[in-house]
């Protein structure tokens, strides 16, 4: 995520002043879009000289799964879990750049005079939109395992797009929404990353999370809700102090926060140069 968070940001920054025009915008998105085509579908050299070539990369990407020793491509994991969702991020920018013309037109489904022709064209889009869902459902989710992860990158746009549909058809609906999921909702990303650190134990030394830590042994769900809540205060503690780092950090003027950054790596760079002298290489 992070990964393809950086490529939307720098695939917008190359020549933002034209992010307000559609040729432009989509020339970006088609771009990107054959890059990443070559990169995961295309010859497996292109992967490999980019995550294991590139100086730096590899100790990045670079993954022995100890529970799999028949991979020994060390990049296997990489390429599974960031080609899972390739394409996905690329939609996001399309649905991103589009959410104005959504909007018109869920106005103008709402702005129908007629009552009955106005339910009649928003049932004639929710079946439509069901009926999809429900060949994706059939064709793709219902696939096993290894088929559907075989294509879920290239569908796993559809279902997101059929609840958009669905959630923003109605106005009742639209205009409610789930208190404990909006609240959660602000510490996604801490969640992500402390499941594996708090909330789950792994299998040993780079193996992979699978049952929940055990504080109290033989009390499962004492555990459940004590590492859950120690899980879920220091999520929104990060969240707090991330916060806190990006104001310091990253401020409005550009300048400034090249500046900082500049500070910050060399510091960086120093406190790594310095780990020699006490650790070794």
């Amino acid at each position: 995520h992070t990964f393809f968070t950086v490529v939307v940001v720098l695939a917008l920054y190359i020549k933002s002043d034209a992010n307000t025009a559609a040729k432009a915008v989509y020339s970006k998105i088609a771009l990107t879009l054959v890059v990443t085509l070559l990169i995961y579908d295309g010859p497996e050299l292109i992967f490999k000289a980019i995550f294991g070539v590139i100086p730096g990369m590899r100790q990045l990407f670079a993954f022995h799964d100890p529970l799999h020793k028949e991979f020994t491509n060390e990049l296997h994991e990489w390429h599974f879990r960031s080609g899972l969702d390739r394409f996905i991020w690329i939609v996001g920018m399309v649905y991103a750049f589009e959410v104005g013309r959504f909007e018109s037109f869920m106005q103008r489904l709402d702005g129908i005079a007629s009552l009955a022709k106005r339910y009649a064209a928003r049932a004639g889009v929710a079946v439509l939109a069901l009926a999809v869902g429900g060949l994706w459902w059939h064709y793709a989710f219902r696939l096993g395992k290894y088929k559907y992860n075989a294509v879920h990158p290239y569908t796993s746009f559809v279902p997101l797009t059929v609840f958009l549909v669905l959630r923003n058809l109605f106005p009742p609906i639209r205009q409610r929404y789930m208190w404990l999921f909006a609240f959660l909702g602000k510490v996604t990303l801490e969640t992500y990353i402390f499941q594996f650190h708090i909330w789950m134990k792994t299998t040993g030394v780079n193996g992979s999370p699978r049952t929940l830590m055990v504080w109290i042994p033989g009390w499962h769900y004492v555990n459940m809700v004590l590492t859950t809540a120690v899980y879920v205060f220091l999520s929104f503690r990060m969240f707090h102090i991330t916060d806190s780092l990006k104001n310091a950090m990253i401020p409005e003027a550009l300048a400034s926060t090249a500046k900082r950054l500049g500070a910050a790596s060399v510091l960086g760079a120093a406190c790594y140069g310095a780990s020699f002298a006490f650790v070794g290489p």
